[in-house]
């Protein structure tokens, strides 16, 4: 099982001092070494409360180690070299590499804690993995990573260079023209890994207090919303959506000074340079108004959370594209529509997309070259048609959406109702029915059936049948009531939200496993969700599996057989995708809060003989 914790750590840690913003953070105390200008952050403690999830991913990460779909891979590559010479070198190569990796104790960096960080300079974005352990366990690891690196730059001709620094060892392999490299340095407890010098040199001046070194959680802006969140136990993480588009900003200017010093721009070159520019930093400024993101995670039991804090930019309400987000209205009650025997729903207060369209068609016309020509062109095509995006569609969309899933007619199968609310319901209804009136007279040749549905407990409602239904069980219904626009893949799926939304029937509210697993927001939400995953793993199981069977249907033709091959390789991580069986349930809940909005997320996990006895060993 150890060799699986390589693999099973990053699952578990992917899965996703006063400076400091004070005692909420203390235990994270590698993220003292994070750089201030790093727009990623993720730091991961490894507790006991997580034990039995990182035990999971062990577990699936040994099936992944047991599926042999890396011998696949390896044949797979091998067998498109027709020269020998070149395949044996291949065989060679890959053999190298393989027990090199094997020989690394990836376990060792699992013991306390671990940090992802990404900074984004110009041209190549720099990533560093900081991890704690024991130091005397960080020795072998890391002198298997420098062997790992002497390997692979042998292979590729290149030196692993050595060098002080400080009173610091470092190891550096170059790999791409100076601005990519893999740098490793162990110090004391903590080992880091990072893909430029710049990246290691940063981490350095922190951990020797050099003046002027300052650390991401000293940053006020972070500070700030670090303490608008709940505070972390086992999990923390920051994206500085704001400071990354800046930075994306910088590698566009470096890229254009680096094509420059190339070749001589003429000035109808340079212009057009100059226009591109303009339009990618329009782009990017319209786009600027998610300032910071910090989430924050503790272990409670068999359930993770998640609590997360979405900060704007302070001129966020100067900008089309954050209004279109900021001003929706958000849903007044979430389990109005939504029954007790629902398996999951979704809602969400959406977009303005009237907004978004006249924001893109402004920014064409004043900001595209000859975009003027290409909106005329774009209304001519709209009039030929007889279809006005705008005025037909959009205009009678409000944004807001429900999504609610419902057991079916037999086992395995189940019903969806989808709701969008609607700003003119009289127009939505016009609209739709004439709509369904044209599919109608198309359909009489295509055996598809438009007609009204008595089924259904309200006015106005219709159905959409085709001979094929027959066999799912499925009979479509589509209209407008109270205001939205509603879909559904049958008549008393639909009724059974309508009776809930009148008060006739009793919501989600009064299920018991949402009651154990959901959460119930009290006043209006801007999102809202519950997510049964109690069968994920069977149901990747099988949309892997099935995959051979898919690949059985392509031609045989040699430009098909790669991916023939690659299809069929992939059903050996049918058996991977099965041991993904320990998850219940997913929830989640947000609000938009004046500058912002705060949600949470819930991860419930299925219990396991080893988590009832540990409870039943609290409770005594």
């Amino acid at each position: 099982m150890a060799r699986s914790k390589r693999l099973g750590f990053l699952l578990c840690a992917l899965s996703c001092s006063s400076v400091f913003a004070g005692d909420a953070i203390k235990d994270f105390t590698l993220g003292r070494y994070v750089p201030e200008n790093a727009w990623m952050y993720i730091h991961e403690l490894n507790t006991e409360e997580r034990a039995f999830i990182c035990e999971h991913n062990d577990r699936v990460a040994q099936a992944f180690l047991d599926s042999g779909i890396i011998n696949e891979v390896r044949t797979l590559i091998a067998s498109n070299m027709t020269d020998d010479t070149q395949r044996a070198s291949f065989e060679n190569q890959w053999k190298l590499v393989h027990d090199a990796v094997q020989d690394v104790p990836w376990d060792s960096l699992a013991a306390t804690e671990f940090v992802y960080a990404q900074q984004m300079v110009p041209m190549v974005p720099r990533h560093i993995f900081l991890f704690r352990s024991e130091g005397a366990s960080l020795d072998g690891t890391r002198k298997k990573l420098v062997e790992l690196l002497d390997t692979i730059g042998a292979l590729m001709e290149k030196k692993t260079s050595h060098e002080k620094r400080g009173d610091v060892d470092v190891w550096s392999l170059p790999l791409f023209r100076g601005v990519f490299s893999v740098e490793i340095f162990q110090k004391g407890d903590i080992l880091c890994v990072s893909s430029a010098r710049g990246g290691t040199d940063d981490v350095l001046a922190l951990m020797e207090g050099k003046s002027g070194a300052k650390s991401i959680l000293e940053h006020p802006d972070v500070v700030k919303a670090i303490t608008m969140a709940a505070p972390p136990e086992d999990g923390l993480y920051i994206f500085r959506l704001s400071m990354f588009l800046d930075q994306i900003k910088a590698f566009v200017n470096a890229a254009i000074h680096k094509a420059g010093e190339h070749r001589e721009l003429g000035g109808d070159q340079e212009q057009e340079v100059r226009t591109v520019k303009g339009i990618i930093f329009h782009i990017i400024e319209e786009l600027n108004f998610v300032d910071t993101v910090v989430s924050t995670r503790r272990t409670e039991g068999l359930q993770e959370i998640i609590s997360s804090r979405v900060t704007l930019t302070p001129d966020f309400a100067k900008k089309p594209f954050a209004l279109a987000f900021t001003q929706q209205k958000q849903i007044a009650q979430f389990d109005k529509h939504v029954p007790e025997e629902a398996s999951g729903f979704s809602l969400w207060s959406g977009v303005d997309i009237t907004i978004l369209y006249d924001a893109v068609i402004d920014f064409i016309g004043k900001e595209v070259p000859d975009g003027e020509a290409a909106l005329k062109k774009w209304e001519k095509v709209q009039t030929d048609i007889g279809f006005n995006l705008k005025n037909d569609l959009l205009s009678w969309i409000s944004g807001e959406m429900i999504s609610v899933t419902l057991p079916g007619a037999m086992p395995g199968q189940s019903n969806a109702v989808l709701m969008l609310r609607t700003s003119d319901a009289k127009l939505a209804a016009e609209k739709i029915n004439g709509w369904l009136d044209m599919l109608a007279a198309f359909g009489q040749e295509n055996q598809i059936m438009v007609g009204p549905c008595p089924e259904v407990e309200a006015e106005g409602f219709r159905s959409v049948f085709h001979p094929m239904m027959m066999m799912a069980q499925m009979k479509p219904v589509i209209g407008v009531n109270d205001g939205w626009l509603m879909i559904a893949t049958s008549p008393k799926a639909l009724n059974m939200c309508l009776a809930t939304a009148a008060g006739k029937h009793p919501s989600i509210r009064a299920n018991t496993r949402f009651q154990n697993e959901g959460l119930s927001p009290e006043g209006p939400v801007s999102s809202a969700s519950f997510t049964d995953l109690s069968n994920l793993g069977q149901e990747m199981a099988m949309a892997f599996g099935m995959m051979g069977m898919a690949s059985g249907f392509m031609p045989d033709k040699p430009e098909m057989r790669p991916i023939k091959s690659i299809f069929t390789m992939m059903t050996r991580l049918a058996p991977v995708m099965a041991q993904i069986d320990y998850l219940s349930s997913s929830a989640s809940t947000s609000r938009f809060v004046g500058d912002g909005w705060e949600s949470k997320i819930v991860v419930t996990y299925k219990p396991t003989e080893k988590t009832m006895s540990a409870k039943s060993d609290d409770a005594e």
